[in-house]
């Protein structure tokens, strides 16, 4: 080839690199291009955290055992993962197995201490301990899932009658956590997908509908102001569906009291769009409250939900367990996991950690270093901006975290490497950005730094089939 054609043909390759083409040469596939714009002055929510779901007890052939198990996975979650945000589930609500006297005004101690001193509640307390431990303490929810004890109601319903009974017996948890057990929180999630019984699934307590839903609420409010708890916030009311949370929504705004005692809305959503969510909250009469998503799952569906505006993503779950309702909701099976995101086939919808039971360890899977490419960087406190990207195979999503530094996250789905021109306007702390990436065999990968120039100008090549990330700032 002689010197015109070889320009030409380097013309042609770097005009094919800026656009969103995929061209073949001899069988090998040539980087498609993108132009990616992130606009510091265009802001958006900021971000409490993101964080986990986690079973605070560790149930072994039949029987609850040493939660010690548990604390290498925790520390996989907050070290390497970047959780800052623990929903640490209590299962099931069934623990006052008979109603401790006939007052419901009264906790009869002795009959608590019994149940608050077994093996199951020894093992939620010395998960919550160890959480406080590591730095968990603001952003520790308590969450309660199952179902109550029969006495309280048929088809796992609480009677009226029975109401300010499931009052106390959630207050006696929360108020023996703190004053007995030392555990440190503020956050509780009182009933988890309550319209869930109706369809099989025992997830939470049977709420005939969200009047009860509310009058509950609020006598719960009342009771925890009543033994010294008035700091007690909620995240509620965790439904599983849209239309229900709406309904929920309707009834609890009407209540000033359940109002100030509320830190957040809790929405469920295990597709790629919160939007729903966030145009019915910002719509109607919420008081400004925020929302996070306490239960979501696979990273494709985080990528479709971060720009609705949730303050919070909760993965489910943290790592293998055995949760008590889910072997009774559908008679699962008793090795870990069995409550995970089985409708997604692959191990996309399982838990982020691995147990291995024939060498007692954990393993980080594939989505775990996926969901770190956000968590790790993003700190919360951080505000994301505009961020553009004209490749339809390129999500993009930025941040500024409280030190000032720019965090790019995006996710490729293009079967070859993107060459991207990209802009950063309004500032960065740094003038490299850090670059990490997530390939189907790679984890976690650090590629050479990116350098930003005086007009905030940069290039990168991204990689086929990847989350990635780019960060300036401390990281």
């Amino acid at each position: 080839m002689d010197q015109t054609l070889k320009s030409l043909a380097f013309v042609l390759i770097a005009f094919l690199a800026c656009t969103s083409m995929v061209i073949m040469i001899s069988g090998a596939v040539i980087a498609s291009g993108a132009i990616i714009t992130i606009n510091g002055a265009a802001t958006y929510q900021i971000i409490d955290g993101f964080g986990v779901n986690v079973n605070t007890t560790w149930w072994y052939k039949g029987v609850y055992g040493n939660t010690d198990t548990l604390k290498p996975a925790i520390d996989m979650l907050i070290s390497d993962l970047g959780a800052a945000i623990f929903r640490a589930v209590i299962e099931e609500m069934d623990w006052e197995a008979a109603n401790d006297d006939a007052d419901p005004n009264h906790f009869n101690w002795s009959y608590f201490n019994r149940v608050f001193t077994s093996a199951r509640f020894q093992g939620i307390w010395n998960t919550l301990r160890y959480l406080n431990q590591r730095g968990i303490r603001d952003h520790l929810v308590i969450s309660f899932m199952g179902t109550p004890p029969s006495w309280m109601g048929a088809n796992y319903a609480i009677s009226t009658t029975m109401e300010d009974e499931f009052v106390e017996t959630i207050a006696a948890f929360l108020y023996y956590a703190r004053h007995t057990a030392g555990i440190q929180f503020a956050l509780v999630s009182p009933m988890n997908e309550t319209e869930q019984v109706l369809k099989g699934w025992y997830e939470g307590p049977n709420m005939t509908d969200a009047v009860q839903f509310g009058r509950v609420l609020t006598k719960l409010a009342v009771k925890l102001d009543a033994i010294g708890m008035n700091d007690i916030r909620f995240v509620a009311p965790d439904a599983a569906s849209q239309s229900f949370f709406q309904s929920l929504l309707s009834e609890m705004v009407k209540d000033p009291l359940i109002m100030s005692k509320l830190y957040c809305w809790g929405v469920h959503n295990y597709g790629k769009d919160s939007e729903g969510y966030n145009n019915f909250i910002s719509g109607s009469a919420s008081q400004n409250k925020s929302f996070w998503v306490t239960e979501t799952c696979d990273i494709a569906n985080l990528f479709g939900q971060l720009d609705d505006n949730a303050r919070a993503y909760i993965y489910w779950d943290g790592f293998d367990s055995v949760y008590q309702h889910a072997i009774r909701h559908d008679s699962r099976w008793t090795t870990p996991p069995n409550d995970w995101c089985y409708w997604m086939k692959t191990d996309v919808g399982k838990p982020l950690i691995a147990y291995n039971w024939s060498t007692n360890s954990w393993a980080p899977r594939k989505q775990f270093y996926e969901h770190a490419q956000l968590f790790k960087y993003i700190v919360p406190g951080a505000v994301r901006i505009g961020a553009t990207a004209n490749n339809r195979k390129l999500a993009v999503y930025a941040y500024r975290n409280p030190d000032g530094g720019v965090v790019i996250v995006g996710r490729s789905t293009s079967s070859g490497a993107i060459a991207v021109n990209g802009t950063l306007s309004s500032g960065n702390a740094s003038p490299t950005l850090g670059f990490t990436y997530t390939t189907p065999t790679q984890n976690m990968m650090k590629g050479a730094a990116v350098s930003v120039n005086d007009t905030g100008a940069f290039s990168v090549t991204i990689p086929a089939n990847c989350v990635f990330t780019l960060s300036g700032g401390q990281e």
